[in-house]
């Protein structure tokens, strides 16, 4: 045990200090580079977008406090829409003016939902979305899948009958789940969109319904892949609002993105090398314990820097 902690400790650690120490310096670097409040909002692949994820945005939100412009550094590989919704709604209501979302590297399915609340997206030629389908879990089957997985099904099976081969169909009609469970699956689609047209609408489009609905179908619907990659000229092109990063703040957001893989690199690291027993694992952690350390800092430090400025 103490070996394989050694070796994370070696790893996580340079002449600049622990990952987490350079991270929290980029991200200072990054926030004197912005005008407005910056919130790291970073949900590593470890936790999805869930209830605690949502209670530790609103305790965060609580502290900030409402913002005049609030700008949003997220990352997640996604999780639960509902939660997603509710988290863009309070992003909204704490930003009074203008709110951003700087997608980190990446903001994939349910994150993708929590983007499309600001008012317009930052992007990096490394910044990714991900389409919105829903990623659903149903008694008879053992994997996660999208809904769409079962529009394609239907329609495969419309056309083997078109072609008239009823054997083909009977065969994999029995491999379907109850009609009831693929209704309720087919249903999270329209769900779906209807969380990212009311975001688009009160911020992004707000006015323009048409315009909402339309780019919540092309994020739903419109890719054959929910792993797609949506970068700045995707986003673009389907009428997201999206800015490229100001020159004042490329180097910085560059080096938060690296910085948060470097952290990630070891604590995937640490797990690999962790023995099986409490002291381990817990050590193995450390780095992301750390990251949330740091954004409560940062949080910390500019809203001691806002009451400094008010007493002014």
């Amino acid at each position: 045990m103490k070996k394989s902690n050694t070796i994370a400790n070696n790893k996580s650690k340079n002449s600049k200090g622990t990952v987490s120490d350079q991270f929290k310096n980029s991200l200072l670097k990054f926030i004197e580079s912005s005008e407005g409040f910056v919130y790291p909002l970073i949900i590593p692949p470890v936790q999805s977008i869930d209830e605690d994820a949502l209670f530790e945005v609103y305790s965060d939100l609580r502290k900030i406090g409402e913002q005049d412009n609030l700008n949003v550094l997220l990352y997640s590989y996604g999780g639960d829409a509902r939660t997603a919704f509710h988290i863009g709604r309070l992003l909204q209501a704490y930003s009074n003016k203008k709110l951003q979302i700087y997608p980190l590297r990446e903001a994939k399915s349910a994150a993708t939902l929590i983007a499309s609340a600001a008012d317009n997206m930052v992007m990096s030629e490394l910044s990714e979305l991900g389409p919105m389908d829903p990623q659903i879990k149903l008694p008879s089957i053992e994997r996660r899948f999208s809904p769409l997985a079962i529009k394609h099904s239907l329609e495969l099976l419309h056309g083997e009958i078109s072609n008239g081969h009823d054997l083909i169909v009977k065969t994999l009609a029995e491999k379907l789940p109850d009609p009831l469970s693929l209704g309720e699956a087919l249903k999270s689609l329209e769900t779906g969109k209807d969380y990212l047209r009311k975001l688009l609408v009160s911020r992004m489009f707000a006015g323009d319904s048409e315009k909402a609905a339309a780019v919540a179908e092309q994020l739903v619907l419109g890719y054959p892949d929910h792993g797609y990659c949506i970068d700045f000229k995707e986003a673009q092109d389907i009428g997201l609002v999206v800015k490229e990063v100001p020159d004042n703040q490329r180097d910085a957001l560059y080096d938060l993105m690296y910085g948060y893989k470097k952290i990630w690199d070891v604590f995937e690291f640490a797990m690999s090398r962790k023995d099986d027993n409490e002291n381990s694992v817990s050590e193995a952690m450390r780095p992301l314990i750390d990251l949330k350390q740091v954004v409560h800092e940062v949080i910390d430090i500019q809203k001691s820097k806002e009451s400094t400025s008010k007493e002014k």
